[in-house]
Parts: structure tokens; C-alpha cells; sequence
């Protein structure tokens, strides 16, 4: 008797080609965006950004939206600053919108990279990029170690609510999109949740029992082979 079909949900669209993978390993994917982004712009806006990169600072973004949002308020990117980024994505987005830019670290999650900021820019000024819903760990570890931190706010995020079916495993790619899924799901105590960083693990642990598996690296393709390569290997 044939195996039955494993069922995953992704809480943020994916392209065809990801996608066409899994169903190509006999797994059906169903893909909805539980948050949408709006970048921010006005001219109050856009002087808070120019009079930043004035600064002997070091310029901080946790996602592509920020990088993208801050760069769509730059009169000009090529200006030369100091970077420092999580996840690979988001420092390739930096280095492709800020040619100039030097890059000073990259890190899989927040945490670890406050962790090399501290050591590296012992009193030296922090500025953080970053959407309206953005998390505590960063800064607060930061100001801990007394160093300062400037806020921007770039861009907003709006939680869209789905009602979904029951999964064998879950994809969360963000705390926002966790609480979104949330607010209006249940899940049974068999479904897997695998999440792209320990940002997202975190939230998560903190709206369900159910068994987490954290993304080697915080990549969409690895998080979703992570996720098709253990339901593959479960009955």
C-alpha cells in the first residue's frame, strides 16, 4: 500500500521552481503570505536616513526588506559605509544595493550578531534599519554592552490572517508570520514546524509545544529541503 502524501505549508509564497521540487519528491505544497510589507516614504523620512549615513557609524539590517526599503529613501547608494547583516540573503540585497558598502559581518541570527558587534565596535554607534514589528534581541544586547543604538524604521509589517488545513510540517520564516499563523490556526501534535532562524524558533516555542526544526542556514531552499528531506524520512 502507497505511502499517504505528506502536506507542507509555507506562511510566505514560493517561487515555481521551489515548489516543483517538492512535488517532484512527492510532497504537496501549499504556499500564502501570512504578513505583506510596506516600505516607507517620506521626506522626514528620507532626511533620517541621509543624516545617518553622515555618521561614523555601523549600519545594521536583519532582512532584504530593510535593505531595499533604506535604499529606495537614498538619494544616492553609493555611499561608503559599514555594514552588517543577518542571514546570506540579506547581505547579498546589501552588497547589490549599497556597491560601496564594506561588509563587516554577517550572521545566522540577531543574537550572534550583537555578539560580534560587541567585540568588534567596542562604544562605536549602532544604526538599525529595521520594519515596525522588529524584536528586542539586537538592541538590547547592544545597549547591555553600552553601545548606541539608532533606530530607522524603513518599512511596516501587516499581519494577514489565513485559515489553513492540518499540515505535516509547517514553514515560518518570521516571528510576524508565526503570530499571524497563529492568531487564527490550530495545529495537531504531529505537525513539525521548521523555522528560518533562531529569531523565528524563539517566537515560536512561545505559541506551541509542537517539535521545531531550525534552518541550518536562514535560506528559503534550505529551510524547505530541511523540511522535505525529514518528512520523506517519516511514515
Amino acid at each position: 500500500m502507497p505511502k499517504a502524501t505528506k502536506k507542507i505549508l509555507s506562511t510566505r509564497t514560493l517561487d515555481d521552481v521551489q515548489i516543483q521540487s517538492a512535488q517532484a519528491a512527492g510532497i504537496v505544497v501549499d504556499a500564502f503570505d501570512f504578513i505583506s510589507t510596506t516600505y516607507l516614504h517620506s521626506p522626514a523620512l528620507q532626511q533620517a536616513v541621509a543624516n545617518a549615513f553622515v555618521q561614523d557609524a555601523v549600519f545594521v539590517f536583519t532582512s532584504s526588506n530593510a535593505v531595499e526599503a533604506t535604499a529606495a529613501l537614498c538619494a544616492n547608494t553609493d555611499v561608503q559605509m559599514v555594514m552588517a547583516c543577518v542571514g546570506g540573503h540579506t547581505a547579498a540585497a546589501a552588497q547589490q544595493y549599497f556597491p560601496n558598502g564594506i561588509l563587516l559581518h554577517t550572521a545566522d541570527d540577531a543574537a550572534a550578531l550583537a555578539a560580534m558587534l560587541i567585540d568588534a565596535i567596542p562604544q562605536k554607534l549602532v544604526v538599525f534599519f529595521c520594519g515596525n514589528r522588529r524584536r528586542d534581541t539586537l538592541p538590547a544586547q547592544l545597549l547591555a554592552h553600552d553601545i548606541a543604538v539608532q533606530e530607522i524604521i524603513v518599512y511596516q509589517t501587516q499581519i494577514i490572517n489565513h485559515k489553513a488545513g492540518q499540515y505535516d510540517g509547517i514553514l515560518f520564516f518570521s516571528p510576524s508570520g508565526a503570530e499571524s499563523y497563529f492568531a487564527t490556526n490550530q495545529i495537531e501534535s504531529h505537525t513539525i514546524l521548521f523555522a528560518i532562524g533562531q529569531t523565528t524558533a524563539a517566537a515560536l516555542r512561545q505559541l506551541s509545544n509542537n517539535p521545531i526544526m531550525v534552518s541550518p542556514s536562514p535560506d528559503r531552499n534550505i529551510l524547505l529541503s530541511l523540511a522535505l528531506s525529514h518528512l520523506l524520512q517519516t511514515n
